[in-house]
C-alpha cells in the first residue's frame, strides 16, 4: 500500500454539484484525476454511449446522498436497502 500526503481541501463542482474533498500529492507532471469516490458522492456517473459524466438519472435534481437525508429516519432504512442492491444489508437496528 502506498502512503500519500494530502496537500488540503478543495471544493470540486461537477454539473451542479459540489463536495470538499481531500487533495492528494502526485508525483510532478502526473495526470490529475477525479476519483470514483467523488463520483459516488456527488451522485455521478459516466454516460457509456458519450463518455461524457452526467448526474444519475435516478436522482437529477441532488445527490442521493440529499435526498436520503431529507427523508425520516424510518425511510431512511427502506431507501437504503434498495439502493444497496448487491449488499448484504440489513436495515434492522438493535
Amino acid at each position: 500500500m502506498e502512503i500519500k500526503s494530502i496537500y488540503g481541501i478543495v471544493t470540486l463542482g461537477m454539473c451542479g454539484r459540489a463536495g470538499e474533498f481531500n487533495v492528494l500529492a502526485e508525483p510532478e507532471g502526473a495526470q490529475p484525476l477525479v476519483s470514483q469516490i467523488i463520483l459516488e458522492q456527488l451522485d455521478l456517473i459516466v454516460d457509456p454511449s458519450t463518455r461524457k459524466v452526467i448526474p444519475n438519472p435516478r436522482s437529477p435534481e441532488m445527490p442521493m446522498v440529499e435526498i436520503l437525508m431529507a427523508t425520516s429516519p424510518n425511510r431512511v432504512c427502506d431507501s437504503l436497502t434498495q439502493t444497496l442492491t448487491g449488499f448484504a444489508y440489513s436495515p434492522t437496528v438493535k
